[in-house]
């Protein structure tokens, strides 16, 4: 499996430019899945293995709405994946938990949003159940695109560890993350992130940050920059090809997407 992260503060354009990779990479006639594709997959998969009348029963109702059907046995059966993942990465396993035994976000952030509890389910229930998922799933050759992956997530787990950024966590947890073949970095200036997640509105960040005077939301969009970059540098640093976007120009994000991506097949299709 050849694994592609997506990285970016909200408002950068993550989420369109992980569907235009989606898009160019079938336009190269690869093997290519996003994180929903995965999970329709492996809960088809159980659906097949399975017998018994419940088990029957829910591949008759998957016949007429597959996708609710197949949400629901996601969440009733993710845990098996999450445990085969902590199995494989006992470190970064432990090094999560105690994270989130240690969150104390400041007070513009809504307890019931993020909390411990949560950020175990985000990571540990969502990110790496996924990541095992595809892992036994898709072929060596198959393409796994996870938008909000590994790298994602350093600045949830630790930008409110013992109540501030923890610096020298980010490159121990970098170290122990399951290995990726692409970074795509999202870095435009946080100013026009700003401005475009403030239109929008769209995801949990936007709708906490939406509350606050520009000047606080912009002083939080160039922290998390700041991490980003030192996440994107370190990836660099360990020889990880990168994909660095620095403008918010779609023509502009879309030509140099486009060269990365050919040249990341081409070293795919040489191994």
């Amino acid at each position: 499996m050849q694994y592609i992260e997506f990285l970016g503060i909200p408002g950068s354009g993550k989420t369109t430019v992980m569907q235009k990779t989606l898009v160019a990479l079938q336009a190269e006639k690869k093997p290519v899945f996003s994180t929903p594709d995965v999970r329709k997959i492996a809960m088809r998969h159980t659906l097949q293995r399975q017998s018994g009348f419940w088990w029957q029963l829910a591949k008759i109702t998957a016949l007429v709405g597959e996708s609710r059907v197949l949400s629901l046995l996601w969440e009733k059966t993710r845990s098996a994946y999450m445990i085969r993942f902590m199995h494989a990465y006992p470190r970064l396993s432990r090094q999560v938990i105690e994270c989130t035994e240690h969150v104390h976000p400041p007070d513009w952030i809504p307890r019931d949003v993020v909390c411990g509890e949560n950020l175990l389910k985000w990571l540990l229930g969502g990110v790496a159940s996924c990541y095992q998922a595809a892992y036994q799933i898709l072929a060596s050759g198959d393409i796994f695109l996870m938008e909000e992956g590994f790298c994602q997530y350093a600045y949830y787990l630790l930008a409110f560890y013992q109540g501030s950024f923890d610096e020298q966590r980010l490159e121990s947890y970098l170290d122990l993350i399951p290995k990726l073949d692409l970074l795509v970095a999202l870095l435009p200036p946080p100013e026009e992130c700003e401005k475009r997640m403030h239109s929008r509105s769209k995801g949990v960040a936007s709708q906490i940050l939406t509350p606050l005077s520009v000047e606080q939301r912009l002083n939080i969009l160039r922290h998390r920059t700041r991490v980003n970059q030192k996440i994107t540098a370190y990836m660099e640093k360990h020889h990880v090809p990168v994909v660095r976007l620095e403008n918010t120009d779609y023509q502009t994000t879309h030509v140099i997407l486009a060269r990365h991506l050919k040249s990341f097949c081409s070293a795919q299709s040489s191994v």
